[in-house]
């Protein structure tokens, strides 16, 4: 079976833009790039 380059860069993307929850919910590529998302999570006292 032959993946063509597209079709392997696509689920490239896919897989590298997905949040992940060991990563604290932030994507492979915000942690290669080192940007830091906010949680979205308001905490009551």
């Amino acid at each position: 079976m032959d993946i063509e380059d597209c079709a392997v860069l696509a689920i490239q993307k896919a897989l590298n833009n997905r949040p992940r929850k060991l990563l604290n919910y932030r994507t492979p590529n915000d942690v290669m790039r080192g940007i830091e998302k906010p949680l979205g999570i308001a905490l009551h006292s």
